[in-house]
């Protein structure tokens, strides 16, 4: 049964991953390159 859950959740994940591929080439394609680079510091 876990084998069942997770293999779909697996190919749940493929689907999400190419569809933020697609909105990430419509994006691109409508606004051109980033402008901007915003980074995370790792604060002690």
């Amino acid at each position: 049964m876990l084998l069942t859950v997770f293999r779909k959740t697996r190919m749940h994940e493929a689907a999400e991953i190419e569809r933020a591929h697609q909105v990430q080439k419509t994006c691109e394609a409508e606004h051109g390159p980033a402008q901007h680079t915003y980074d995370r510091v790792k604060e002690a």
